[in-house]
């Protein structure tokens, strides 16, 4: 089992990382509005996400993250971005 201090690291990595595709996806001048942008998306999903979760668990249990978990992967997977395919 994954102690309190992985995790958070883990976490830390992931934002991190994402910070940093930001830098390299958007020119310096759009910097500003881009983090600004993928901080609110990053907080409303550590609200949002945690009282879904919680909520599935408490209707489904013991299902009821994994359901949540699953409905979130098909729901990314359709999207061509995520799934590494151009855009026209």
């Amino acid at each position: 089992m994954a102690s309190d201090a992985d995790l958070r690291c883990k976490r830390g990595a992931m934002y991190t990382a994402s910070i940093t595709g930001l830098g390299k996806k958007f020119a310096t001048h759009d910097l500003p509005a881009a983090t600004t942008g993928f901080l609110m998306a990053w907080e409303c999903g550590a609200l949002l996400g945690t009282l879904i979760a919680g909520a599935a668990m408490d209707a489904w249990d013991p299902h009821g993250m994994a359901l949540v978990l699953g409905l979130f992967g098909v729901s990314r997977g359709r999207d061509p971005a995520m799934a590494g395919q151009q855009t026209a």
